[in-house]
């Protein structure tokens, strides 16, 4: 390991609201003390979709997310964690790209 920490992401009582999903970067928000989530940490989170398939009816994604920032509103009630993928793996990228774009993945 290099000397950075992953953990869980701990929201599974009071989970965070997401409100942006890209093939990049994932941002949570919720009100400032449901937050969970600290500035510069690694997070192991696992993202699931649904398919429409005979086969599969759920995508399953494991991956860590870095906090690159945290941003509150003028009130200071409510913050934002953005957070950038650091372990994707390419198919789960191009799935990704896909199901945010609408465009194929060349």
């Amino acid at each position: 390991m290099t000397g950075v920490q992953t953990c869980a992401l701990p929201i599974c009582s009071n989970p965070l609201d997401i409100i942006y999903a890209d093939y990049e970067r994932i941002v949570f928000a919720s009100d400032v003390e449901s937050m969970h989530l600290e500035s510069g940490a690694e997070y192991a989170l696992e993202m699931a979709f649904p398919i429409e398939s005979n086969v599969i009816k759920t995508r399953r994604m494991v991956l860590t997310c870095f906090v690159e920032g945290m941003y509150q509103n003028d009130e200071k009630t409510f913050t934002a964690a953005v957070c950038k993928y650091t372990s994707l793996k390419e198919e789960d990228a191009r799935f990704l790209y896909e199901k945010t774009t609408n465009k194929i993945f060349y």
